[in-house]
């Protein structure tokens, strides 16, 4: 969920939607995750011999590759659609509109698998046991092209950081395809290479963040050496403006008299502003 808050917070402050969808991917394959897992603690509370908890040696693996597809899916379809998604006006109202339409789609998905009789997903007499994860696999690998497009194209570090994400979904799916039972070598490795894939993202928008601190604070520095400049600038001029034995008028382009400067030899008349400021300089002259 802390890829999902550094998505959402890059979302917030570009306001472009690729980064609002891919949060949600993740929002919905990290609520997935979360759910079978506290599910899968409450087993092993209860015991594995439980009528409830045999049921999850379907809801598991229906579970979370259903989460993994959704999460390719959205990751292609952000960067496909990413130039003709524009800003929304209202960011704020817009996020909790598209999060809760997320989780209402992964709290379907939830109840569907609880309620209803899942089909086989897994095969442990063929080679690839969980043939709808090697599927799952290939679109990751899509999502992987377009992914590697766009970072290609920008060069930014968070679409850097995506890639790697994608390359270790796909690790962890290609595991997951040969895994025969719950909780074996292979559900370990890809489970590790998922939690990995997570981790991809909060790097990338961290780097992001420092490197958007470095260049505020550039920023910064150069306007004060920039304003710094303009006013001994500004300084010099009048000390010059001062010193010259006639007055000095400012005007805009009407031909009004904007600023006036009285040299020393005309300090001694005392002359009011209003008397010149505002003022023709044809009739003034």
């Amino acid at each position: 969920f802390i890829a999902v808050i550094g998505c959402m917070m890059y979302y917030f402050g570009s306001g472009n939607r690729y980064f609002l969808i891919i949060g949600i991917g993740f929002l919905i394959c990290g609520s997935e995750d979360l759910i079978y897992g506290i599910l899968e603690y409450k087993r092993l509370s209860d015991g594995a011999d439980a009528q409830w908890a045999t049921d999850l040696n379907k809801f598991i693996p229906g579970s979370y590759v259903a989460g993994r597809i959704l999460l390719a899916f959205l990751v292609t379809m952000a960067v496909l659609l990413e130039n003709r998604l524009s800003s929304g006006r209202n960011l704020k109202r817009e996020a909790i509109l598209f999060s809760v339409s997320s989780i209402l789609v992964g709290g379907g998905v939830i109840f569907i698998a609880l309620v209803s009789p899942l089909p086989q997903l897994v095969f442990p007499q063929n080679l690839i046991s969980r043939p709808v994860d090697f599927v799952t696999s290939i679109l990751f690998f899509v999502a992987l092209i377009v992914i590697f497009r766009r970072f290609s194209k920008n060069k930014d570090i968070f679409s850097g950081m995506m890639v790697s994400s994608i390359l270790l979904n796909i690790i962890g799916q290609v595991y997951m395809s040969f895994s025969k039972n719950l909780f074996d070598i292979y559900f370990d490795i890809a489970h590790w290479a998922n939690l990995l894939s997570y981790c991809m993202p909060i790097l990338g928008i961290t780097i992001e963040l420092l490197n958007e601190k470095n260049r505020t604070a550039q920023e910064l520095k150069k306007r004060k050496i920039v304003q710094l400049a303009l006013k001994n600038k500004e300084e010099t001029l009048k000390e010059t403006l001062t010193s010259m034995s006639d007055l000095v008028f400012s005007l805009d382009k009407d031909g009004n008299i904007i600023e006036y400067h009285q040299s020393a030899d005309h300090m001694d008349f005392n002359i009011p502003p209003e008397i010149f400021i505002g003022q023709k300089a044809e009739n003034v002259l």
